[in-house]
């Protein structure tokens, strides 16, 4: 099977990481679908760093395997070029161009000179540094050095780029371009990114890995995490009762819970059921009987999900 056909880019199986008497990774396995954006969450001290330190090849492994595109990471020659990584508060040198930087990072991967040049405009074009190319990293502001690091990332034709905390000192403009340019490799290339913005990670990601204590807690999509095609939210003005039960007959609901402190109304649709048509049912009956929408969501946030799944809810010994 060649790599392309291979539909799991990134396959972590059993790792585990040891500091002396510390387990910091406790068999850890997952795996990173071809063509996503998949978000790797965890609380402080869970292992997170630590495991993305692994997968870049910083850090030794105590056991376990990693594989890209089905072949062992420590085969080194068979996938230089195919994986990329921004580290967290990268520091690119000083006193070179940042396009001669790039340009040098690209024939480390294999590209001629004239290609890595070629290579390293266009992507620091991409993060919006085409005006920088001569500039000295030295001379950079935090948030245009953390783009051009950013760029690096996205040298050459990679099938995995790992990314850690990619906005981190960004302002909310460049932090959205950033996540704009991630959103579209989708379907090109497959992005790890490690973030603590779980806000983020729900915009941009098409699945989440979420570890705590060096263990693996969930994988999956992120709409199926946050309920996003099962369940909704709807807040109400109203002077009478919501009658749930009549709710609850529509087609494809499941339950329907009134919150009286809030007056808003949780929605289970049945499995299967489309949540739009759900949705246009319970909105559809609630103003029929006169009650006014305020707002709706849905699904949970993930940060809600998150809290649920880790200890990070729980209050320090």
């Amino acid at each position: 099977m060649s790599t392309q056909a291979n539909p799991t880019v990134l396959e972590v199986k059993d790792l585990v990481k040891d500091y002396r008497s510390t387990r910091a990774v406790d068999h850890l396995s997952f795996q990173v679908k071809r063509g996503h954006v998949t978000g790797l969450l965890g609380p402080n001290g869970a292992g997170k760093t630590t495991t993305f330190n692994i997968i870049c090849r910083f850090l030794k492994a105590t056991s376990g395997r990693v594989m890209i595109g089905g072949e062992e990471l420590d085969r080194f020659s068979r996938v230089k070029g195919r994986i990329q990584a921004l580290p967290q508060d990268a520091r690119l040198p000083e006193g070179i161009s940042i396009v001669r930087q790039l340009a040098f990072y690209g024939r480390l991967q294999g590209l001629p000179s004239q290609t890595a040049m070629q290579e390293a405009t266009k992507v620091l074009e991409q993060v919006g540094l085409g005006d920088k190319l001569k500039t000295k990293a030295g001379a950079l502001s935090h948030g245009m050095h953390q783009r051009a690091a950013m760029a690096q990332a996205f040298m050459g034709k990679p099938e995995l780029i790992l990314l850690d905390e990619p906005t981190n000192g960004l302002d909310p403009r460049h932090a959205a371009e950033a996540r704009d340019l991630i959103t579209k490799l989708k379907g090109e290339t497959s992005v790890l990114v490690s973030s603590h913005n779980l806000a983020e990670i729900q915009s941009i990601c098409d699945d989440v890995i979420i570890i705590d204590h060096g263990k693996l807690v969930y994988q999956g999509s992120v709409n199926d995490l946050t309920g996003q095609a099962a369940e909704f939210k709807v807040w109400v003005r109203t002077s009478r009762p919501v009658d749930t039960a009549t709710l609850e007959a529509l087609p494809g609901i499941a339950t329907v819970t009134f919150n009286t402190n809030e007056s808003s109304l949780r929605v289970a649709c049945v499995e299967g059921t489309e949540a739009a048509e759900a949705i246009s049912h319970i909105l559809r009956s609630l103003l029929d009987a006169g009650h006014l929408i305020e707002d709706l969501k849905r699904g949970s946030s993930l940060e809600e999900r998150f809290l649920n799944l880790t200890d990070s809810n729980k209050p320090s010994a």
